[in-house]
């Protein structure tokens, strides 16, 4: 019975802070820098409708809730990659390491490919512009992260990462004066530490999890003298394997319903909502619904475990496909290897 108590008030807590949030209808578009940081990582929570902050499970919660990777229990490596829309592409990498009761320590890269991009600056003709030479913006972020278990049922996790931004060489010219011929050559890059902080709470329910997520936490930097926050969201959510509310626990199918609500910086509140079907931690379909984005809906996955015959080593494959309106489908691959 107390148990119960303590869903019901956890609950609560959650939709509260939630609906304080959801009733902030205020216009924030294109309020931040360094948007890459919003693009996600790997497949299987992109399937998922990007509703991942409480499933919990591998090592590539490190970069949706640092909490869920409490489940690691041996060594585990991540790598990702996916081709954006616009011809950007984003790789990504994560290990994780068990420290017994200590907790696990985790470390996490990823970089951003732009491609290549024309240049331009003011000129004194006709267009009042003119091409200069091409350039390639680059974008990285290094991570290092501690996630451990308090009690039974909750645990938190924190990363502390290092993001740069490197937007190539810009002409600076005096507008005023028309100054056009000898513009001031100066480097656009960026980069500032910043922290993600998250808690999952099983409720002892079935298993029923809550979690809340704050991601991007940082200073103010930005380019010349104007700041630019970067792009802050903090979430919360609950994700649930519902089978065992119908049938025996001990069937070999799993399905889980995952919910989240977003509340980001440079944008109004969306919701995610995610489902996947398991059997037998075999093989794994998915798929996921977002609301209050201008080109994204929904989404589709598949995922695949399997032993690799030495030792308990196990690979895991997982695949997703993001229609994206205007712009062609995004297609996401995702290794992970449990050693």
């Amino acid at each position: 019975m107390n148990r119960i108590y303590e869903i019901i008030i956890v609950t609560c807590v959650i939709l509260i802070i939630a609906s304080g949030v959801q009733g902030q209808q205020l216009n924030k578009t294109a309020q931040t820098a360094m948007k890459w940081l919003s693009i996600p990582v790997g497949a299987e929570p992109i399937a998922m409708g990007n509703a991942y902050y409480c499933v919990g499970g591998g090592v590539e919660n490190i970069f949706w809730n640092p909490a869920g990777i409490i489940d690691v229990k041996s060594p585990q490596l991540f790598v990702n990659h996916i081709a954006w829309i616009a011809d950007i592409n984003q790789d990504a990498a994560a290990f994780a390491m068990p420290l017994g009761n200590i907790g696990i320590i985790s470390a996490s890269a990823r970089f951003v490919d732009f491609g290549e991009q024309d240049g331009t600056r003011l000129a004194s003709n006709a267009d009042g512009w003119e091409y200069t030479e091409k350039f390639s913006p680059s974008s990285y972020q290094l991570g290092l992260g501690f996630t451990q278990r308090i009690t039974d049922r909750f645990s938190y996790g924190l990363v502390i990462s290092y993001a740069n931004e490197n937007l190539g060489t810009v002409n600076y010219a005096n507008v005023l004066s028309g100054d056009f011929k000898n513009p001031e050559a100066k480097e656009t890059s960026m980069g500032l530490f910043n922290v993600d902080f998250g808690i999952l709470y099983y409720t002892g329910y079935k298993d029923l999890r809550l979690g809340m997520t704050l991601k991007n936490f940082s200073e103010e930097k930005g380019y010349g003298n104007v700041g630019n926050p970067i792009p802050m969201e903090l979430r919360f959510g609950m994700a649930m394997n519902i089978l065992p509310m119908f049938l025996d626990s001990a069937t070999k199918h799993k399905v889980t319903l995952t919910w989240d609500l977003s509340h980001p910086r440079d944008y109004s509140e969306r919701l995610h909502f995610g489902l996947e079907y398991m059997f037998n931690e075999f093989i794994a379909l998915r798929t996921g619904y977002k609301t209050n984005y201008d080109e994204q809906d929904v989404s589709f996955g598949a995922g695949l475990v399997s032993g690799v015959g030495f030792g308990s080593t196990k690979i895991k494959v997982d695949y997703a496909m993001l229609p994206f309106g205007v712009f062609d489908n995004v297609q996401v691959f995702s290794l992970a290897v449990d050693f």
